[in-house]
């Protein structure tokens, strides 16, 4: 499934990407310590989700394109099935009807970036 059929073909905007791009990765830096700079975090998201930093930095500021959203959603699915079968937690089952998002290029970002401003002014 195309990232353009997921999201922007349906009643999600850009918004929703960005924000989901962001929750995803700060949960890969979970757990937070205390007092921990969010330097560190980004680091231990990139880690984790075995991600280039810069990636990683833009998912945490929200400042992404679309066309790098299905990189950050399917590294971070690998980490959550991989969590939930070191963890034994029963959620696993969660995880498991999810499916990779295909890549998309940066055109077919703005055209469906494009749909999506024409939708929300219509």
């Amino acid at each position: 499934m195309s990232l353009l059929d997921r999201y922007f073909a349906g009643a999600h905007d850009f918004i929703f990407v960005l924000r989901d791009a962001r929750d995803r990765v700060q949960w890969a830096a979970k757990p937070f310590e205390d007092g921990e700079q969010i330097k560190a975090r980004i680091c231990r998201a990139c880690s984790e989700l075995r991600l280039p930093y810069n990636v990683v930095r833009a998912a945490w500021y929200e400042q992404i394109g679309p066309y790098q959203y299905p990189t950050i959603y399917n590294a971070w699915l690998e980490l959550a099935r991989k969590r939930a079968e070191d963890s034994g937690n029963p959620d696993w089952r969660l995880y498991v009807n999810e499916s990779f998002i295909e890549p998309i290029s940066r055109a077919q970002a703005n055209l469906a970036k494009a749909i999506a401003g024409l939708r929300k002014a219509g």
